[in-house]
């Protein structure tokens, strides 16, 4: 019962307590509905703290135990990158001779399909002017369409652009006409022409060349490259090497043997790409390449054992929760700490008090395996993995 401003009584409509139960009650049912594991993922969703923490370790003095070292010869393929400019000629007749009168022009008709695609640079035709006589005009015609006119100069070579836009997909004619000047019935223009031939320049498309490798167990202590390399392009354009996007080398090669020596922090756990690359007109060649890899693995007296379920899986897929290793130091300076999960390696730099890793790539869902080493006088008095 409600009291009004007059102070007479009126009952409640029970209409907005009846919607609100109504709408509880399909919330319930949904929920209710899903299935179990996407149940508890949705309702885990909207829960609040600092994280799930997987287990809670004491491990206490770390020290190594054990140590091993391995390495391995990664082999790449000859490759070439190449994006200088190259011609394809395409010989129309070794030589013409046209003569042409008052009353009549002398002409030749070629057809050509042109190779014509996104590394053609330009087309052109091409002649050298062997002799001349009289005067006249050499014209050149493109399915029709004039694209050059001018006297011939004896010795002189002809190099005619072909327009993209005046030319088809199919099927195209070129005629070349000499065209006599003056009045003179009793004299002629005569033009004798050698080579003369259609070129397509194209640009090289080899600009990059991967190579993917994956990296197992243990700890990258050391990687060189080696490769036989020749630059055949006139221009000093550098060569470009680059691990995981990380440049490694850049620069024009000194010598026919390159070498580069590969810092270790640039190497991921399981797939790494390197990549070569090359800037406009240049050439070069990449012959003999190995990548030479060298690990460590670090064993400890202790390792530890925890499991992900499954809905700690889904989320760590789907992006919803970050992996990340909590470790608290006990006094001291900064040390090295290495940690090995499920087999793979890292070293990392630890102050004293709390730091914290993220661990999401080397973690699997079930069962993990996570220990610690160091060679250094190392206190741990925490070591949380968690989601957070």
């Amino acid at each position: 019962m409600q009291i009004g401003r007059k102070g007479e009584s009126r009952e409640s409509s029970p209409v907005g307590t009846i919607v609100i139960l109504v709408l509880l009650a399909g919330f319930l049912l949904f929920i209710l509905s899903l299935p179990e594991l996407d149940r508890n993922e949705l309702l885990d969703s909207i829960e609040t703290g600092d994280g799930e923490v997987i287990i809670d370790i004491v491990p206490g003095d770390v020290e190594t135990k054990t140590s091993s070292s391995s390495s391995k010869i990664y082999n790449i393929d000859n490759f070439k990158l190449d994006s200088e400019v190259h011609s394809i000629d395409s010989v129309l007749i070794s030589k013409l001779d046209l003569s042409s009168g008052v009353f009549s022009e002398d002409s030749r008709t070629y057809s050509f399909i042109p190779d014509w695609d996104t590394s053609t640079v330009s087309m052109s035709l091409n002649a050298f002017i062997q002799n001349s006589a009289g005067k006249g005009d050499l014209i050149v015609l493109l399915n029709g369409n004039q694209i050059y006119s001018a006297e011939p100069i004896v010795g002189n070579f002809l190099n005619i652009d072909l327009p993209a836009t005046s030319m088809y997909n199919g099927n195209n004619n070129l005629e070349i006409v000499l065209d006599k000047k003056g009045v003179n019935i009793f004299s002629s223009a005569k033009l004798g022409l050698t080579n003369v031939l259609l070129r397509t320049d194209k640009v090289g498309q080899d600009l990059v060349h991967d190579y993917e490798f994956n990296i197992g167990g243990g700890e990258v202590s050391s990687a060189t490259l080696n490769a036989v390399v020749r630059r055949t392009s006139s221009t000093n354009n550098p060569l470009n090497i680059k691990l995981n996007g990380q440049t490694i080398y850049n620069k024009v090669p000194s010598a026919t043997v390159l070498t580069a020596q590969i810092s270790d922090d640039l190497f991921s756990v399981g797939s790494n790409q390197l990549s070569f690359s090359i800037g406009q007109q240049s050439v070069y060649e990449v012959l003999f390449a190995d990548l030479f890899v060298k690990t460590k693995k670090v064993e400890s007296d202790k390792e530890y054992f925890f499991r992900l379920s499954d809905l700690q899986a889904r989320k760590i897929v789907k992006g919803r929760a970050n992996c990340i290793l909590e470790v608290v130091k006990s006094g001291g300076n900064s040390d090295e700490l290495i940690i090995d999960i499920n087999g793979f390696t890292k070293s990392y730099s630890v102050s004293p008090g709390k730091v914290s890793f993220n661990v999401c790539n080397y973690l699997v869902y079930g069962g993990n395996t996570i220990s610690f080493a160091s060679d250094d006088d190392l206190i741990l008095s925490s070591a949380k993995p968690k989601l957070i």
